[in-house]
């Protein structure tokens, strides 16, 4: 299709089938996670078909507390609440405490990262590799709605902690080098090019110009609304997406930050 984008359509495709894409390249085959994958295989190199409008939310009552109420708790999903035979947190383990959150007058969970990232599920996360698919040692993303229909019955709201000034800088993150096409140190066609703008201290720097990296993004945010009933962001390191650090003018930045924000506001 137009603008370096592909698409296909594979009759008979269903929920809980596994996939990957294949890139044909001047250079060969190219395995690839789908950038929209919505639930990460157990084999860490496929994604599984979902539906995310399957789930029977029960939360169409749930009014967000007023700003002025607001209590916070910001939550790390990996170490709130244990699950003794996975040896961390997980989705299903932190909805089983909620009542003890309520019992504090918390009304806001704030979830530090909890959409895919590089290392073990004790890490903060914020070491992103995906946007659309829960950390799958945390559990499913049905597991996510769940909780999140679990914390609107006690009147909680769900804030998600947001990273999108950078991604993993390990080499196993899906989308660096995503076209195997990283001349010169660059991170490949997700990334800007060599450059000021190429890296963070954590890993490289999205390319917030590129109208479909943006889209992604500002497509990951309205996901978060929309199929999993989030009620707001914390966005991280904002000074890394409008400039470098703070300083100057990093291209697109501020209109991606823009952008998510006038999704959120239309949705909320």
């Amino acid at each position: 299709e137009n603008d370096g984008l592909s698409a296909g359509e594979v009759p008979g495709a269903k929920v809980g089938q596994s996939y990957r894409f294949v890139l044909a390249t001047p250079a060969g085959e190219l395995t690839r996670l789908d950038p929209y994958c919505r639930q990460r295989g157990a084999d860490r190199v496929s994604c599984i078909v979902t539906d995310p409008f399957a789930f029977s939310w029960t939360d169409g009552a749930f009014v967000r507390p007023p700003k002025s109420t607001q209590i916070v708790y910001e939550m790390h999903i990996g170490s709130f609440s244990r699950d003794p035979a996975k040896g961390h947190g997980t989705f299903a383990s932190t909805k089983a405490r909620l009542d003890e959150l309520a019992d504090l007058g918390v009304n806001v969970l704030e979830l530090m990262p909890v959409f895919e990232f590089g290392g073990n599920p004790n890490g903060w996360g914020y070491n992103p590799h995906l946007h659309f698919a829960p950390k799958s040692s945390y559990g499913t993303a049905d597991e996510l709605r769940a909780l999140v229909d679990a914390a609107h019955a006690k009147g909680m709201a769900v804030w998600l902690d947001a990273v999108v000034n950078h991604h993993d800088g390990w080499r196993e993150a899906p989308l660096r080098c995503f076209d195997g096409v990283c001349p010169g140190g660059s991170a490949g066609v997700y990334y800007f090019g060599p450059g000021a703008y190429a890296s963070t201290p954590w890993g490289p720097r999205p390319k917030f110009d590129e109208p479909a990296v943006r889209a992604m993004f500002v497509d990951a945010t309205r996901a978060f609304i929309d199929e999993f009933h989030g009620d707001g962001f914390r966005w991280d390191s904002t000074s890394n997406v409008r400039g470098i650090d703070g300083q100057g003018t990093t291209p697109g930045g501020k209109e991606l930050l823009v952008a998510q924000n006038e999704v959120a506001r239309q949705k909320g």
